[in-house]
């Protein structure tokens, strides 16, 4: 087994207990709640009451009956799952933001009523899911933004207002939480990947072409040395030429006796 294959194993067993330790959190609450007559509800969200200050990290644990446990509990584990796969880095932190900001945010615009379940939650990973894969533009994470889409997409209705026994402040807060942390954290975490050709740095030692640019600004002076040297040679081969033909001038001269020597005077007696 290859060790990127080893890597996304271990992610998957980690992204499994997670999600799965949530759930039993959920089950188990619901249970004592239901089986022993706790009341648990009672420590649901309360806009704007210092009592309902504690719902703010207890409304997502708790809910109204099987039908909202369990189908609260499907959505969660699977946009939890795929939050927790493909944004390791990040997913702590968008649970714990959305889980707190939805609270805030309820407390301070809901209804008097009591607000439980963890679909403000829900509609936050949703919408995170969905406008982060699109901002990044990353084949993997637009895939996940369609699957959101395709699985969830009918969630928007929730976010609509007039509908009894349905908490729309929690969803719309949630959607907005989501949206606003996709674009907060775009720059963090999985990016595009980026062709090697516009990345990678044009190494001098690998490229022939700048190999031969880099040796020719190296050794330019040489260039120069050697075309002094020629020059000088050339002006050499040059003078000695000149120097040759005024001797051979001077000698044909003397041939013809226009030059004044004592050897070769002619005497008049």
């Amino acid at each position: 087994m290859s060790a990127s294959q080893d890597i996304q194993k271990t992610r998957f067993k980690s992204v499994a207990t997670i999600t799965v330790s949530f759930l039993l959190v959920f089950l188990l609450i619901h249970i004592l709640n239901v089986s022993l007559n706790m009341s648990l509800n009672d420590f649901g969200l309360e806009p704007r009451t210092l009592r309902g200050l504690i719902g703010i990290f207890t409304a997502p644990l708790l809910h109204g009956d099987w039908a909202h446990l369990i189908g609260n509990s499907m959505s969660f584990a699977a946009l939890a799952g795929m939050l927790f796969y493909f944004y390791p880095k990040l997913s702590f932190r968008i649970m714990g933001i959305s889980w707190i900001s939805i609270g805030i945010l309820v407390w301070l615009t809901g209804r008097p009523s009591i607000h439980v379940g963890a679909s403000g939650v829900i509609y936050a990973f949703a919408a995170f899911l969905f406008l982060s894969g699109i901002i990044r533009r990353h084949y993997q994470l637009m895939a996940v933004s369609l699957i959101v889409v395709f699985l969830y997409g009918s969630m928007v209705w929730g976010i609509l207002p007039g509908q009894p026994g349905i908490s729309w402040e929690s969803h719309l807060s949630g959607m907005l939480v989501g949206l606003g942390l996709a674009v907060y954290y775009r720059k963090q975490g999985p990016q595009k990947p980026i062709p090697s050709w516009e990345t990678e740095d044009e190494d001098e030692e690998e490229d022939p072409f700048l190999q031969v640019n880099s040796s020719f600004h190296t050794n330019h002076s040489l260039y120069q040395d050697v075309e002094i040297h020629y020059k000088q040679e050339s002006s050499s081969g040059v003078k000695a030429k000149d120097k040759k033909q005024t001797k051979d001038k001077a000698n044909k001269e003397t041939r013809d006796g226009f030059m004044f020597s004592p050897k070769g005077r002619k005497h008049n007696r």
